[in-house]
């Protein structure tokens, strides 16, 4: 579908393959499975609003038939709701995003699951049970003194060598466990990092690094201290209040700041800059 004017309302049950090329879509509904490749080119949307509403009932996945594939919105986007989503997919929104919701369907079984390649100016929230093999990139958010990344807020796991890459500062991200995976915020801040466990799961935080310039608040339940040798852990140049907490204990650290107070536990480190 080649469309020289705004679509205002798009409905369907499923839309498998092909393509949809417009301006700018005021709300998308598809009820089922979505693999059509999506360009808008925002042209004279309102509010620079690109794409207002898009509601997915299905799994959102990659049309693979010839280069183009997957999303590309030059503009702002509203709220995203996808039921789950396939790793190959790959969306690339040109400025901020209000939110990102990962809600599963249990109808048909799909997984709240997060993953493909996610590229944007900024988004206010992500909310999904697991995000793996998902790649999270910002461009920088449009408006000045807000962050790239406002919430991320995951139940589960976030894991399968997923990245999580700011430009600028992350207001939160919260996690049931997280294993496999990077965070980094170059010289930006973290508000707030919770990994907070998950019942019957022995060890939460494996294997992952996390980096900033400063973080407000880190706590991290049931990290598995050993790592075969290879060092992981946060990394920032100050940290205001860190716990950690495994099943022995729980620890708390205040205003660490000096690298002669990098904390190891086997290989566990908490390193500062």
């Amino acid at each position: 579908m080649d469309s020289g004017t705004p679509i205002r309302n798009l409905l369907a049950t499923k839309w498998l393959n092909g393509s949809l090329d417009a301006p700018w879509i005021s709300t998308m509904t598809i009820k089922g499975d979505f693999g059509a490749n999506i360009n808008l080119s925002g042209e004279d949307s309102p509010k620079d609003m690109a794409l207002k509403k898009a509601t997915i009932a299905g799994m959102v996945y990659a049309n693979l038939i010839g280069l183009n594939y997957g999303w590309t919105i030059d503009g702002n986007c509203g709220t995203i709701t996808i039921a789950s989503e396939d790793y190959t997919a790959f969306i690339d929104i040109s400025g901020d995003v209000g939110a990102i919701n990962l809600t599963g369907n249990k109808r048909t079984g799909l997984p709240a699951t997060m993953s493909g390649g996610w590229y944007f100016g900024s988004v206010k929230t992500i909310k999904a049970n697991t995000i793996s093999a998902c790649y999270i990139s910002t461009y920088g958010a449009i408006k000045t003194n807000i962050p790239d990344i406002g919430n991320i807020t995951v139940t589960g796991w976030i894991t399968d060598d997923s990245s999580i890459t700011s430009t600028g500062n992350i207001g939160a991200i919260k996690a049931g466990a997280m294993q496999n995976c990077t965070v980094q915020t170059d010289t930006g801040t973290i508000g707030r990092v919770e990994i907070n466990g998950i019942r019957n799961e022995v060890f939460c935080y494996i294997n992952s690094n996390i980096t900033a310039g400063h973080f407000t608040t880190a706590y991290i339940a049931y990290p598995k201290y050993s790592n075969g040798g290879t060092p992981f852990g946060l990394t920032a140049d100050s940290i205001d209040m860190l716990t950690i907490k495994d099943s022995a204990s729980t620890q708390k650290w205040k205003n660490l700041d000096d690298p002669n107070e990098t904390i190891t536990i086997p290989d566990f480190k908490i390193t500062l800059e």
